[in-house]
């Protein structure tokens, strides 16, 4: 744990002892993976964290860490569980890849298809030297596309179109990783405008609500306050101390909100685990997406990529003999980590409310590895 963290708790009245604490799964957990949940969620020095480990379609572990807000500490109901709502931010993305696929299993779009097939703003896009480029549904996917990692906040539809036809690429499309927001915020377009409805309507119809992902939310005002984990940011005081304090406002984004706007739970993202799981399994097809779909986002996708920045559909891949699939995100409020370890059929999340997705990342990819040791 961070020493500044662990200050800034013990001033707010948060007694460490005891907020660490097991979620029921029922006949399923285990003993010894609950308790390596438990110290990863305490050890990651926030107010408050949530997590879960799945092996073989059995849940082994469910766990929660802290307070909902540092200046409600100590009271039972700020006390976070699986079912309190983090945002999960860039793990959105994840989402966006599977209504992706489902529209071209759909028969509605082919990944090769360029984006100005359904954005015709895109035809203006332009290449480094100025040249006009072509941007595929491939490449924004797998991050190759070239385009600027950032738009601004709580941008409009027309304001993001505008944006893309007067971007000039930073690589030429297809020859560079290049994590990019923007890329996925117009994925998210394409996916309202072959849907004819919002980009957040046909994700949480097609694929939340058929998984029970029932916490799944776009805004903290849809969120009721007894299950918000409200997100926490650091502050430098006039003696250039850091602490953790309440986040003021949300991150809007607007019509690019398809990069990182979904807020949900634990329990939530676990229903969301353990269907990107099931693909490796003898379970009945899904019509939320097809099995060879979900393998499919889980294998690379583009040519060109450098051995360390591999891409599935919005999935990050492991290389040499690492076999994890994950995503993971933050926004300056939250982080979050969904990790897959699709050839064992085991996978973790975390998410927590302050932002620290290197910590949050390295430990649920030791809790998927930790879980297999017998």
């Amino acid at each position: 744990m961070r020493r500044r963290a662990f200050l800034s708790l013990l001033a707010s009245g948060v007694a460490l002892r005891g907020l660490a604490h097991a979620d029921d799964t029922g006949d399923v957990g285990d003993a010894r993976v609950t308790s390596l949940l438990t110290r990863a969620l305490a050890g990651l020095g926030g107010p408050g964290a949530a997590g879960a480990v799945l092996v073989n379609g059995k849940v082994l572990a469910k766990a929660a860490f802290g307070t909902h807000v540092i200046a409600g500490a100590g009271r039972a109901r700020d006390r976070v569980s699986t079912d309190s709502v983090f945002r999960i931010a860039s793990i959105t993305k994840v989402l966006t890849g599977m209504a992706l696929l489902r529209l071209r299993d759909d028969g509605q779009l082919a990944l090769g298809d360029p984006l100005s097939k359904f954005l015709p703003e895109a035809a203006s896009l332009t290449g480094p030297t100025g040249k006009p480029v072509q941007v595929t549904l491939r490449q924004l996917v797998t991050h190759t596309s070239g385009l600027p990692r950032s738009v601004p906040n709580d941008i409009s539809e027309a304001a993001l179109l505008t944006l893309l036809a007067r971007t000039r690429t930073i690589t030429e499309p297809g020859t560079h990783t290049a994590y990019s927001n923007f890329a996925a915020g117009l994925a998210g377009l394409v996916v309202g405008k072959l849907a004819s409805r919002p980009y957040r309507d046909h994700v949480k119809d097609t694929i939340c609500t058929p998984l029970g992902m029932n916490r799944v939310a776009w805004s903290t005002n849809d969120i009721p306050a007894a299950t918000l984990a409200t997100g926490h940011e650091w502050k430098t005081d006039a003696d250039g101390h850091g602490k953790l304090v309440p986040a003021k406002a949300e991150w809007k984004m607007g019509a690019a909100e398809a990069f990182g706007g979904m807020y949900a739970s634990t329990d939530d993202m676990l229903k969301l685990l353990a269907f990107q799981l099931s693909a490796y399994g003898d379970q009945p097809e899904s019509p939320v997406l097809a099995r060879r779909s979900i393998i499919e986002s889980h294998t690379r996708m583009a040519t060109g990529q450098p051995e360390a920045q591999q891409h599935g559909v919005f999935f990050w891949l492991g290389t040499g003999d690492d076999e994890l699939v994950w995503h993971s995100g933050a926004t300056d409020e939250y982080s979050a980590s969904m990790v897959l370890w699709p050839k064992k059929r085991a996978g973790a999340v975390i998410l927590q409310n302050h932002a620290d997705v290197n910590g949050v990342e390295r430990a649920t990819k030791r809790l998927v590895r930790a879980a297999l040791q017998t």
